[in-house]
């Protein structure tokens, strides 16, 4: 299959702490046994040019067969929060225009992806969020590599929520209505109590890439 977004990059977020869910979720695994980051590498790799997992420690990965085929970035601010993963990601990956996703997440909607690529493309947007209502995310979104500098004065000041430099760059939203997303919208996977609820825990995917 002739990959559709070659001239983005894709990088997944695995390297936060976990403290509400009590152990560490990049190691969650899907039903069947796989990784459910491997998974979600293994499926934005259909389409993006290249796939990265951003991580507190390479070192928990090493071993991990599954996830060979991919470049492990580590995190240059850990603790920090997403704006410090996701400018690591920005940093190593120099140039690239990034889709950055949550490792928690459990759905992949390629039409908002490709939406959200359009509109980079479009309005040449330093970073593009889905948004629906007052609620943005910004761990399903595209960040252009101008983000890098605002991300850093962000961590400087002592912030970690990449929302907060829509401010000072060329940012845009891609406005959802609720019947636009699917199984519950953006959900991470945070506590106990939503990993059960997830019930069998399966990597839904939506669309084609």
């Amino acid at each position: 299959m002739t990959k559709t977004l070659t001239n983005f990059s894709a990088a997944i977020l695995c390297g936060g702490r976990s403290r509400r869910m009590g152990f560490d979720k990049s190691l969650l695994r899907l039903s069947n046994g796989q990784l459910l980051v491997a998974a979600l590498a293994e499926e934005l790799e259909r389409a993006f040019g290249q796939v990265s997992l951003i991580t507190n420690s390479v070192q928990k990965f090493e071993g991990l067969k599954e996830l060979k085929p991919f470049e492990l970035i580590e995190d240059l601010h850990p603790g920090a929060g997403p704006a410090g993963a996701i400018r690591a990601a920005l940093l190593a990956l120099k140039g690239k225009f990034l889709f950055v996703m949550a490792g928690d997440m459990i759905v992949i909607d390629w039409n908002l992806i490709k939406k959200m690529a359009h509109l980079a493309i479009e309005q040449k947007a330093d970073m593009v969020a889905p948004r629906c209502g007052q609620f943005y995310e910004p761990l399903y979104a595209f960040y252009g590599p101008a983000a890098c500098e605002p991300l850093r004065l962000t961590l400087c000041r002592g912030g970690g929520a990449p929302m907060e430099i829509s401010n000072s760059i060329n940012f845009k939203s891609l406005d959802l209505e609720e019947s636009d997303l699917r199984d519950g919208g953006f959900v991470n996977l945070n506590t106990p109590e939503q990993l059960k609820a997830a019930g069998d825990l399966t990597l839904k995917i939506y669309g084609l890439p």
